[in-house]
């Protein structure tokens, strides 16, 4: 059991690893085009989970894909995505895994109404579970934060 700063302190060492590797390594995580940004958390029990925004199948399709390791990032495997049609665009993806690590929040800037912030809800297992919208009134978002209280995992907060 990890305490907060720790997990922040592990996640910096991971970035920083996966910095350092060649380029051959980020070939076993997934191929194709990153176009809006990707994120990486793990969960209590160890588990990677990298998400990376892109287009959907070649198509001009928003679409966010979501994969996991079970051993530190050595192996990754498809877990989950969400697509939507051609007129918007995902960035800026956040995810994250909470406390407790039996969920995973997937937050994503859309193009559309001036920025919108969605949050998607997943199981560990990558069911989806629930979308959520965020949105300040008539102002534009254009880049925005995210994170979950560590202490007990059942707070997030978008900034």
């Amino acid at each position: 059991m990890f305490l907060a700063k720790d997990k922040a302190v592990r996640l910096l060492l991971l970035i920083l690893f996966s910095l350092l590797v060649s380029t051959a390594t980020f070939a076993q995580i997934c191929t194709g085009p990153v176009s809006g940004g990707i994120s990486v958390d793990y969960d209590t029990s160890g588990n990677v989970y990298a998400v990376r925004c892109s287009t959907w199948q070649g198509a001009n399709n928003a679409c966010v894909l979501v994969y996991k390791s079970t051993d530190g990032g050595a192996n990754w495997s498809y877990l989950a995505d969400f697509h939507v049609g051609p007129t918007v665009t995902f960035s800026h993806p956040v995810v994250l895994t909470g406390s407790t690590g039996d969920k995973l929040y997937l937050f994503l800037l859309r193009s559309d109404q001036n920025g919108m912030i969605q949050m998607l809800r997943f199981s560990q297992s990558g069911t989806p579970e629930g979308i959520y919208y965020v949105k300040a009134g008539t102002d534009t978002i254009t880049y925005f934060s995210a994170c979950v209280d560590y202490e007990n995992g059942d707070h997030l907060m978008v900034v």
